[in-house]
């Protein structure tokens, strides 16, 4: 198997599992949506992520390394090369390095119509430069069962940022949907990971941000009542 093969075949793996925490997250309390946009043009600093309005927690037992976001949020993405597109996300994480630095955003769409979902990406194809052939065909053949060879997958850079996209098929969905991811990534590229070695703090100007985890109530278990044991 080839290294590009390996790499896109381990993300997808990953974001799969991501995507079945989206559609069981529904421990959090929905939150009003409202658009925030995030300025690549500045770099890679979390300050921008804090700028754009987002609040993003400490990863639970990667709280050095790793931010988390659960809730909904209509995001403006401008990439370093003057254009921008839209995306409207359930989710998100970023890998955070020494000194407040980015080393990698997800950003995982809300589930949507297929048509939606492949009209989202051409918009994203259109911001980045990127070619969406055999998107067509990938989303008029998908069937009604799971097929790990129905996702589409395209990676770039732009202007030094590696942009990647995958449409990702939602069969859990009646009818059928789909979801668009969106991974950011900033050079060096491959280089050592130099990690803080005590939790991510917030970025200057917001150090009265909360930053924890937020603690999930599991239900609890329903149990038969009297008159409904026989």
């Amino acid at each position: 198997m080839s290294v590009v093969k390996r790499v896109r075949s381990e993300r997808v793996a990953i974001l799969v599992i991501m995507t079945t925490l989206t559609l069981h997250s529904g421990q959090l309390a929905a939150q009003p949506s409202k658009l925030h946009t995030i300025d690549l043009r500045r770099g890679n600093n979390l300050g921008m992520i804090f700028d754009a309005g987002l609040r993003p927690w400490r990863s639970r037992g990667a709280e050095n390394r790793g931010l988390d976001m659960a809730q909904e949020e209509d995001l403006t993405i401008i990439l370093p090369n003057e254009t921008h597109f839209e995306l409207e996300i359930a989710r998100a994480s970023f890998t955070v390095l020494v000194g407040n630095t980015l080393q990698e955003a997800n950003l995982f769409g809300r589930s949507e119509s297929v048509p939606g979902a492949v009209q989202r990406i051409r918009s994203i194809c259109a911001a980045t430069g990127f070619s969406d052939d055999g998107l067509d065909q990938i989303a008029n053949s998908l069937g009604t069962l799971p097929d790990p060879n129905k996702t589409w997958f395209r990676s770039g850079l732009v202007n030094g940022v590696q942009v990647s996209i995958t449409f990702f098929p939602i069969w859990l969905r009646d009818p059928l949907q789909a979801q668009v991811w969106v991974v950011i990534q900033w050079p060096p590229f491959g280089a050592p990971m130099k990690f803080l070695t005590e939790p991510i703090q917030p970025p200057p100007g917001y150090e009265g941000v909360p930053m924890e985890a937020p603690t999930y109530v599991t239900p609890p278990t329903p149990t038969a009542s009297p008159t409904q044991v026989r």
